[in-house]
């Protein structure tokens, strides 16, 4: 039996967030929409009403044979983490999977902080640049942010170079949503800007001449990627925060000629980003 059987065996999920966080209810109850699949997100692995006993079974789940509870919870910005990946091929879509689940330290309302979760959900947002996407922009596209969900709403274009090979211009809807025992925050490209000159998801491909100079190709639309990040109370873990993030993303085969060369480069990439986000949360709470 795998683990993620195992977990879903281990208690139900509440639902709190599916009805707080639109984004949220889409990925896990409709799913993202890859080529002529629709791709569903797996619900939090550590649900919210659990008790401190349900909660140390499913960590120590989690760890497996590799880290015992007391090692997963160990406070330290290099205290283990986990990582699942994979590259899926399913009818015309090709997508990757990421999974990674681990343990911080901080206070759970740090993250109300709209500065401190934008960096939560972007560690490396440095290596990348923005522009800011203004109310005409979304009033352009018939979108109109509701009054009471202003404060948990959000749009925003980021641009990034993935690997030295592709170069991803993305526009986003985030959106996230609290209950007393957790913090979601989702991210989704979204698809409603495909037409905005401006605005729209593309990527290009980068490559190199005999001589090794950068060659940006023509631009080829975008759609098919998104995230959600849960951190949950610890109930008998003082300051405890139980981190986990779900990442599902197109992956045209042009991108790496057909190769699954983003597996091996994932890991350390996503080791960076804890590291990054147990500071950051740590820094926030002080």
């Amino acid at each position: 039996m795998s683990y993620l059987v195992l977990l879903a065996l281990l208690l139900p999920t509440v639902a709190d967030h599916a009805a707080a966080n639109p984004v949220y209810a889409k990925l896990v109850e409709q799913g993202l929409e890859i080529a002529d699949q629709k791709v569903k997100f797996a619900e939090p692995t550590m649900p919210d009403g659990l008790s401190a006993a349900d909660q140390k079974k499913i960590i120590s789940v989690i760890g497996g044979d590799a880290y015992d509870y007391d090692s997963m919870i160990r406070e330290s910005t290099v205290a283990p983490h986990i990582v699942r990946e994979d590259l899926v091929e399913k009818g015309k879509a090709r997508y990757r999977t990421a999974d990674f689940w681990f343990v911080a330290y901080g206070k759970l309302d740090a993250l109300t902080d709209k500065e401190v979760l934008d960096r939560m959900l972007d560690p490396s947002k440095e290596e990348g640049s923005s522009i800011e996407v203004t109310n005409d922009d979304l009033k352009k596209i018939g979108i109109t942010l509701n009054s009471q969900s202003k404060d948990h709403e959000g749009y925003g274009h980021v641009n990034y170079v993935l690997e030295k090979r592709v170069d991803l211009a993305l526009t986003g809807r985030a959106f996230w949503s609290q209950t007393d025992d957790s913090i979601v925050a989702t991210v989704l490209v979204d698809p409603r800007f495909a037409e905005d000159k401006k605005l729209a998801s593309v990527w290009r491909p980068i490559t190199r001449d005999d001589a090794g100079n950068e060659k940006i190709g023509d631009q080829q639309p975008y759609s098919g990627m998104a995230m959600y990040l849960k951190v949950t109370r610890l109930k008998d873990v003082e300051d405890g925060l139980f981190v986990e993030c779900h990442l599902i993303f197109n992956e045209p085969a042009e991108w790496f000629d057909g190769r699954n060369y983003l597996g091996s480069k994932l890991p350390p990439i996503i080791s960076k980003q804890v590291r990054t986000m147990r500071a950051e949360l740590a820094k926030a709470s002080q």
